[in-house]
């Protein structure tokens, strides 16, 4: 996954939905369960919506970072391969910016 930047066009409360870069429709929901047994829960789920696509797909759960308005998340290559991501919130979420990378410390 390159950079992505993603615009938000509607704001509620099971989920904020943003249009990306790349044409595709990007959804954020909070975590709606409890994880037993783990110390870093995710706090978000990341979705995205192809163009033409009927539903979205999960991509990844979002975890909390030490820095305020960064989260991490990962998603598996083709061949198995977990590829780190780095997710920027900015202002009140207006806008948010996807880099490939782990999050710096």
């Amino acid at each position: 996954m390159g950079e992505v930047r993603l615009s938000r066009v509607h704001q509620g409360e099971e989920a904020t939905i943003y249009d990306g870069s790349d044409g595709a429709k990007w959804i954020l929901k909070p975590v709606d369960r409890e994880y037993q047994g783990r110390t870093k829960p995710p706090r978000y789920y990341l979705l995205r919506q192809a163009p033409g696509a009927s539903k979205p797909a999960y991509i990844s759960g979002l975890f909390e970072t030490k820095r305020e308005r960064v989260l991490s998340g990962d998603q598996q290559d083709p061949i198995g391969v977990r590829r780190m991501f780095t997710v920027t919130v900015e202002g009140q979420g207006e806008a948010v910016t996807i880099q490939p990378g782990r999050a710096e410390k």
